[in-house]
């Protein structure tokens, strides 16, 4: 498995955009610049490790989430699900 910037650029959007937030907004919680957002947004650059973390509790989502598309369950959901 290969991390895939496009998709965790898209993914950033989709939850960005559920959460009504434009570039700008989150750019500034964040403390980059609208650029470099929209780099990453794009697929273009890469964030930081610290960065990531920002973002993962601005848009009330895991890391895990974010850089491979897989959503986050606990043990007993799993349980269940079986």
């Amino acid at each position: 498995m290969h991390f895939q910037p496009i998709q965790f650029g898209e993914r950033i959007r989709k939850l960005r955009r559920k959460q009504h937030l434009t570039q700008e907004q989150l750019a500034a919680m964040l403390n980059v610049s609208v650029e470099h957002l929209r780099k990453i947004e794009l697929g273009k650059r890469g964030i930081s490790i610290d960065l990531l973390l920002d973002l993962s509790n601005v848009l009330e989502v895991s890391s895990d989430f974010l850089l491979r598309g897989i959503p986050r369950t606990t043990y007993s959901v799993r349980m269940l699900i079986a």
